[in-house]
């Protein structure tokens, strides 16, 4: 008896102790179609579709995910209660018309969010709002690009990569008030467009509320998402939707997305690149760390001299204006990937590429983007024609492969034999050139433009021209497309 006590006990001990084997379900439900307007519901819209798939993976939410908490679509709401609004973690308004909300529905939404339910308020004009239930002012008409006011906060800056511009479409609005404690995460040219009310600011054990002036912000709505055109717009709205639902979901969400990717450090065979690093914040810059990253997505090994090899390194303080400078040594087979900062978004970074016998040349930090325009130019000649090629890196900011369509235009548009695709392992970088991505296309005097696309993650993306004699090494401009 006294065993099976001993035995209970210890049971019970373990049970207070370890953390649990599976993460608990985070609950997104709203309201369904038949109230929100042509199927813009997070439930079962039509246009919400991507979102649920991505949200309902468990390579990105689940147990052994990116994010170590699985999400579960509840079934969505004709009318909001006590009873319909139980069990939800996060609730998405849609495009639900203003009159439709009665004012039980607006005591039940009260409640829900003040008893810890985070809410998505989604308000496009005032015919389909819900705001002024919690203070904000909404007023119609807004401009589709928006830019993120606070760029490290985790819905910017989360486990899904880094926003810098997102867009709407059709009907916009923008916020003109709002009480006390609420935080302007984004802006557009018509006005605040994305709001915030933290967790326990309406009440000590309140959830957050979320509001949004587009709902097509969230939605694949008015963007093609088939194999025969490229959109850039989609994997940038496939990342903030995952950002917000893991930041309302996960209660202490962090900023993790680097704030510097380089799409293309070398090293070896007398291939060499500096890494330099500036500071231009006026207070000191701490736990900066660089890592790098191999083709498949694994950490690169990556000798810098004074540091030795290794697949990351920390940096002390960085004081003000301060430069640094991380050179690899040349030696050895040749090796690339990507390489990625972590420190401050008031840092600056370029990679200088030494290639022997043809010179020397930098390239700035990329862009995280869905997809680059870029230039596909000869380098001028002198003294007769050279053999000049443009190189291009790549580089995935997902867990999941990248899928990426190339497209080549010349003056006469978009070329029938310059489509292809490629594949990016998760995390991983590819570095070709153009002629090996496509083995039958004649590069000979071609001038025209490379428009590249990731069609489900986030790239960054850089290129560069080389040659065989000294002086044909040059960077190229690289636009990225939100």
């Amino acid at each position: 008896m006294r065993i099976a006590l001993r035995i209970c006990i210890s049971m019970l001990i373990l049970a207070f102790t370890l953390p649990p084997l599976f993460a608990q379900n985070c609950v997104c439900s709203g309201f369904n179609s038949s109230r929100a307007d042509s199927g813009w519901a997070l439930p079962d819209g039509e246009v919400f579709a991507r979102a649920r798939g991505n949200l309902a993976d468990p390579t990105l939410f689940g147990a052994s995910g990116v994010v170590n908490r699985p999400i579960l679509i509840g079934s969505g709401v004709m009318t909001a209660t006590a009873d319909t609004l139980a069990g939800f973690n996060v609730f998405f308004t849609g495009w639900t018309q203003t009159a439709t909300y009665t004012a039980a529905e607006r005591t039940a939404l009260t409640n829900a969010v003040n008893n810890g339910m985070s809410m998505v308020v989604t308000t496009d004009d005032t015919g389909h709002n819900i705001a002024d239930l919690f203070g904000v002012t909404l007023e119609d008409g807004g401009a589709g690009i928006n830019t993120p006011a606070i760029p490290d906060h985790p819905i910017f800056s989360g486990p899904f990569g880094r926003i810098s511009q997102f867009r709407g479409s059709a009907n916009a609005g923008h916020y003109r008030g709002w009480p006390a404690g609420t935080v302007t995460l984004a802006t557009s040219a018509s006005g605040p467009s994305m709001l915030l009310i933290p967790r326990a600011t309406l009440s000590p054990t309140a959830g957050a509320v979320l509001f949004i002036s587009d709902v097509d912000i969230l939605t694949t709505f008015n963007r093609d998402i088939s194999t025969n055109t490229s959109d850039p717009h989609v994997p940038v709205t496939d990342a903030l939707v995952m950002n917000i639902v893991n930041f309302l979901c996960v209660q202490n969400a962090e900023s993790v997305a680097p704030h510097i990717v380089l799409p293309q450090i070398a090293d070896g065979a007398g291939n060499s690149s500096s890494l330099v690093l500036t500071s231009t914040s006026t207070e000191p810059v701490t736990n900066t760390v660089i890592s790098f990253r191999d083709d498949n997505g694994a950490p690169l090994s990556l000798s810098i001299i004074g540091q030795g090899p290794a697949t990351n390194f920390s940096i002390g303080n960085l004081e003000r204006n301060q430069t640094n400078t991380y050179d690899t040594p040349g030696i050895g087979t040749l090796k690339s990937g990507t390489a990625l900062v972590r420190g401050s978004p008031l840092l600056a970074a370029n990679v200088i590429f030494s290639l022997p016998n043809v010179g020397v040349t930098g390239i700035g930090a990329s862009e995280v983007a869905g997809g680059f325009d870029i230039p596909v130019v000869p380098q001028p000649a002198s003294g007769g024609p050279r053999d000049i090629l443009t190189g291009l890196a790549l580089s995935n900011i997902s867990s999941k492969p990248a899928n990426v369509r190339l497209e080549l235009w010349d003056v006469s548009g978009r070329r029938s034999d310059g489509i292809t695709f490629i594949t990016i392992p998760g995390f991983g970088h590819t570095a070709r050139f153009l002629f090996q991505i496509y083995p039958n296309f004649v590069f000979t005097g071609f001038k025209g433009t490379l428009r590249v696309v990731s069609t489900n993650t986030l790239l960054a993306a850089t290129a560069l021209q080389i040659g065989s004699q000294a002086g044909q090494f040059s960077a190229l401009p690289v636009k990225p497309l939100y």
